[in-house]
């Protein structure tokens, strides 16, 4: 859908009140400025702030990154503030104080004026065609985003954005010394591990290169056979890269030595119907033949799971150590420590 044209009285405005902004082909920026380049990025080279104070962010792993990094973002759409609190229930005061910029349909543009950012990061995928009229607004830098399983490289690209290099080895070492005390806890031990989240109208399986197949990879856990498609396959066989949807005849490509399973949906009525699909999966006679289901070993988890940033990937392992029983002994660096001492994983 596209946004309703702007009046020329308008841009005029617009453009006689924002900072200059270099053209995109500059060598050179402005006092205060820097000229930015990275391979991520979806554009020409821009002009962007030497330290950006009120940033929008247009894109789910920016807006999170952000947040690992103690930045709060200016303004978000609704859904990413949404799936935020849901995802992170302990975390959510982080929130208050960010505006809300609606629906994902569109670039809210009048809105976007309104909050006077210095800097928009966004997905260059669902953006890219309002491109022009959000770098009227303040410098503009459009990531592609390959797969969710490259939810590092996004971390990092975003990290030189807003010049938080050291936020963003910090977390890099945090969440590598976990990883290395879970590989250390499980040992020898292959498990087997299958992902499938419940939509309304869809089971959908996730491969190895999403999100959670990322981490699971760097674990040291195996996958189904089923669940083993690179993105480059998935995308050949699928037309998509992170997961595909089976039919309720396909179940046994679920199975696995164990099961995490999800419903959560950014709206409480889709929330519903898929916790309805669940059930009525739950009560197939089909779902029992399952070696995991007859063992007691499916574990129900939260929409972290296709999460897209540290945070996500540390409450992943939380999830990972409890379902295997495997220690980490390192804590969760984004948990609150009222939940550590709790030992609840927010599901």
């Amino acid at each position: 859908m596209k946004f309703r044209n702007l009046s020329i009285l308008t841009l005029v405005v617009l453009l006689l009140s924002v900072v200059p902004l270099m053209a995109q082909d500059a060598t050179d920026c402005e006092d205060g400025f820097r000229l930015f380049d990275h391979e991520l990025l979806a554009t020409d080279p821009v002009c962007i702030p030497d330290e950006p104070q009120r940033i929008i962010t247009l894109g789910m792993p920016s807006f999170e990154t952000l947040m690992s990094y103690g930045i709060q973002p200016l303004a978000s759409p609704s859904p990413y503030l949404q799936n935020y609190a849901l995802n992170f229930p302990a975390l959510a005061d982080d929130l208050e104080g960010i505006q809300d910029l609606g629906s994902l349909a569109f670039a809210n543009i009048e809105a976007i004026i309104a909050a006077e950012p210095d800097l928009i990061i966004g997905h260059a995928a669902r953006f890219i065609s309002f491109y022009d009229d959000l770098s009227a607004v303040a410098p503009t830098l459009l990531y592609e985003f390959e797969h969710s399983g490259v939810w590092q490289d996004v971390a990092h690209f975003v990290a030189e954005v807003v010049g938080r290099q050291a936020e963003y080895e910090a977390n890099l070492a945090d969440y590598n010394a976990r990883v290395a005390d879970f590989r250390d806890s499980l040992g020898e031990r292959e498990i087997v591990v299958s992902v499938i989240r419940i939509r309304p109208d869809a089971l959908r399986l996730y491969v190895q290169d999403s999100f959670p197949g990322s981490v699971i990879a760097d674990v040291g856990l195996v996958r189904p056979e089923s669940q083993r498609y690179t993105s480059e396959e998935m995308q050949s066989e699928f037309g998509q890269t992170t997961f595909y949807a089976i039919s309720l005849e396909s179940i046994q490509l679920v199975d696995g030595d164990v099961i995490f399973i999800w419903t959560s949906s950014p709206t409480r009525e889709l929330a519903e119907q898929s916790d309805e699909r669940l059930q009525e999966l739950v009560d197939d006679p089909l779902w029992g033949t399952l070696d995991a289901v007859q063992a007691g070993q499916v574990y129900e988890v939260s929409g972290h799971w296709i999460g897209s940033s540290f945070i996500a990937a540390h409450y992943l392992l939380d999830d990972l150590s409890v379902g295997l029983d495997v220690e980490v002994e390192t804590p969760n660096p984004f948990k609150p420590e009222a939940e550590q001492a709790a030992g609840t994983n927010d599901e």
